[in-house]
């Protein structure tokens, strides 16, 4: 299956399927097709006597709510193999034991095949994200025949990038999908990283277009195989930071070189490192979905704590002042960051003082609408320039941690901050009547 298939439905024939449930192992044959938007709908007849092994499962609610998952291994036509993991089989179990058939939907499935190119060390994603007025760094010339006569194009829509050891070229397909590939050298080609290439890339431009993008397709050449994942697209597990919470100020135009700078980090450094690049990004979209200001708050507020410790192998121990967030944020600048970054990071600088403010505002909280109060104008809008410049802080962080330290303490100008507000908030008719007359 091909990329360019993605959006087609198709069918694939399994000449056997087998699957342990409980200890047995249950053999089948039968039919996997592809509905896009939809998933994979597998529909398998049973090995008789594996069904009458079976034992109808307790179908509690279990533990922690986590439920158990189990693999289906498959022989499709024309391909080596394919597996669906993560598969939640006790609601299905009691029509296999009743009627000796599975019927299952399935989000994903990995396909293996043959590859007649040994040396072949590449790869190609589909990424699905939310924002279809993006454009990308690099400009396409495409020429089309309409009534006869020859059209010229110039658009965005691109990415080339080529150095002695990378190869990497995007393209936007269709609306809302940009189509990736990659290509290393023979000197940097490592299994480890061929895995890692294209999950990487999707973190990063994930940050940059401030959205959790999903990789739906992903193609893999590793020496005499090829191993495509195939994943439903799913709109409502891609979520949008927005302006306010974004760590790099920009959704709608990919910055080509921070794209590579951190996907190149991200497969060559430390899990740790990167681990910590992911969980500051997963940890400020949290924040953007949850309901209250307070919680929006806390999640923001505590990003600075956690990857401070974190960075330093230090958990939390009542008592312990040798790990203090003052103490923390200067090493940290001393390590990472140059001495511009000295003023602003010092115990009374802005970046404390911010993050005090947060925490602060959430362990003496009020429900008061008059000056000062919690629910004030004043307090909102001063709440939400602190979330905004510790986010774009958060993104700070990111870059000195893939090695990017050639920035300056830039931070969105109050003219910006207010831009925000009013896109939030939208000022009232006595509001704008105010500052006519003020003009």
């Amino acid at each position: 299956m091909k990329y360019q298939d993605y959006f087609k439905a198709q069918r694939f024939h399994v000449n056997q399927l087998y699957f342990d449930y409980e200890g047995n192992r249950v053999h089948g044959r039968g039919i996997l097709d592809w509905v896009p938007h939809e998933g994979f709908k597998l529909e398998a007849c049973l090995n008789i006597d594996d069904c009458q092994n079976l034992k109808l499962p307790s179908l509690k609610f279990p533990k922690f709510g986590i439920l158990k998952t189990y693999c289906i291994r498959m022989y499709i036509h024309g391909y080596y193999w394919a597996i669906a993991t993560d598969v939640v089989l006790d609601y299905a179990i009691i029509n296999v034991i009743a009627k000796y058939s599975l019927n299952l939907t399935l989000d994903t499935v990995l396909f293996c095949d043959q590859s007649t190119n040994v040396n072949d060390y590449r790869g190609t994603g589909l990424y699905f994200l939310k924002n279809w007025k993006f454009t990308l760094p690099d400009v396409s010339y495409q020429t089309k025949e309409v009534d006869g006569k020859t059209e010229e194009k110039w658009s965005r829509d691109s990415i080339d990038y080529k150095e002695e050891n990378l190869i990497v070229s995007g393209k936007k397909s269709q609306e809302q999908l940009i189509n990736l590939s990659f290509q290393e050298n023979k000197e940097n080609r490592t299994k480890q990283r061929n895995k890692k290439w294209l999950d990487s890339a999707r973190y990063s431009l994930s940050m940059c277009f401030c959205q959790n993008l999903q990789l739906i397709y992903k193609e893999l050449h590793s020496y005499s195989k090829t191993y495509t994942e195939v994943t439903r697209a799913n709109f409502d597990q891609v979520n949008r930071l927005g302006y306010y919470l974004s760590p790099f100020g920009q959704e709608f135009e990919l910055n080509k070189f921070l794209f590579i700078k951190l996907t190149k980090f991200f497969v060559s450094n430390s899990e740790q490192k990167a681990d910590i690049c992911y969980k500051i990004f997963d940890q400020m979209l949290e924040a953007r979905r949850q309901k209250t200001w307070y919680a929006k708050e806390l999640l923001i507020a505590t990003i600075l704590e956690a990857a401070l410790r974190t960075l330093e192998k230090k958990p939390y121990q009542e008592g312990d002042k040798s790990c203090n967030i003052e103490g923390g944020l200067k090493r940290f600048r001393d390590q990472y960051l140059s001495r511009d970054w000295k003023k602003i990071c010092k115990p009374d600088g802005k970046i404390i003082q911010t993050y005090r403010d947060l925490r602060h505002r959430n362990a003496h909280p009020d429900w008061l609408f008059t000056e000062r109060g919690y629910l004030s104008k004043e307090q909102r809008e001063k709440s939400l320039n602190d979330m905004i410049f510790l986010s774009r802080f958060y993104g700070y962080i990111i870059l000195a941690i893939a090695g990017i330290k050639d920035y300056e303490p830039r931070f969105p100008s109050q003219e910006e901050f207010y831009a925000t507000l009013t896109d939030l908030h939208p000022r009232t008719s006595k509001e704008k009547e105010a500052d006519k007359n003020a003009d």
